[in-house]
């Protein structure tokens, strides 16, 4: 009885392990997708003084490049001189 408690034990820890290992990877990903959308927001106001009105703006005039079957961005802008709300979700 003893045994199969520790072989759970073990078997659970492992499980754990294998998916923060997988986990680390997808994270950085979505941050540096996060990194890439308000890097071109920015880029954008400093070339052109506006803010961008839409994300597919950013992909036509300034080479943004999200996957966007794999990423959800959410746009919204108020004005053209008020950094927009913006942010990256996984599908």
């Amino acid at each position: 009885m003893a045994a199969v408690a520790v072989f759970a034990t073990v078997l659970s820890i492992f499980i754990t392990a294998v998916t923060k290992t997988q986990q680390g990877p997808q994270e950085q990903e979505l941050a540096l997708a996060e990194r890439a959308v308000n890097r071109a927001v920015v880029s954008c106001y400093a070339m052109e003084g506006f803010y961008p009105p839409s994300i597919e703006y950013l992909v036509e005039n300034y080479g943004l490049d999200i996957d966007f079957d794999k990423y959800y961005v959410h746009h919204e802008a108020f004005a053209s001189n008020v950094y927009p709300t913006v942010w990256v979700v996984r599908r």
